[in-house]
């Protein structure tokens, strides 16, 4: 891959594997977001938190704004406010949106964009590759965030792989 060189330490120099990989990791994000009852919409554990309808709406936007970065856009954060998608529906629909976007996005960009670098929000530059292992991170980080929402109001988050941890063997 041309000018992937430069970046010897490279993750990610693939975006069709990363595609693949992040598929799997957006079908597991998506189990805790069907599981999530509609009605939590609008609920957060304490004023100024994340509502679970604002997690859904940020993770959309924030694969959005990094694919574009990646694709050599500005960073522009869409936001994660309501008017994105009010009820469930409209937020996970937003959800399905920005990702179908992002990815076609992605889909069109060479390999070689991967080793480019882009400037991020703290005013630094770093491998666009690194943008997409952070919406990885990022990604994992609101699941989680969506699980301790769940069992903090009583609710059974689904398993990733299908499995509970008492039941691996021992």
């Amino acid at each position: 891959m041309a000018g992937a060189e430069a970046d010897a330490g490279a993750v990610i120099t693939s975006i069709s594997a990363y595609l693949d990989y992040f598929e799997g990791v957006r079908r597991r994000t998506l189990t805790f977001i069907e599981a999530t009852p509609p009605t939590l919409v609008d609920w957060s554990p304490a004023p100024g938190e994340y509502t679970c309808g604002d997690i859904v709406r940020h993770l959309g936007s924030v694969q959005l704004m990094n694919y574009r970065l990646v694709a050599g856009s500005p960073l522009k954060y869409p936001g994660h406010d309501s008017s994105l998608g009010a009820d469930w529906p409209a937020a996970t629909a937003y959800l399905a949106a920005c990702h179908a976007e992002a990815t076609a996005l992605l889909k069109t960009l060479p390999d070689s964009v991967l080793a480019e670098k882009r400037l991020g929000a703290t005013g630094k530059e770093a491998s666009a590759w690194r943008y997409l292992l952070g919406t990885v991170e990022h990604e994992v980080h609101h699941r989680s965030q969506l699980a301790n929402y769940m069992t903090w109001l009583g609710n059974e988050p689904p398993q990733l792989f299908g499995v509970f941890m008492e039941d691996l063997p021992r």
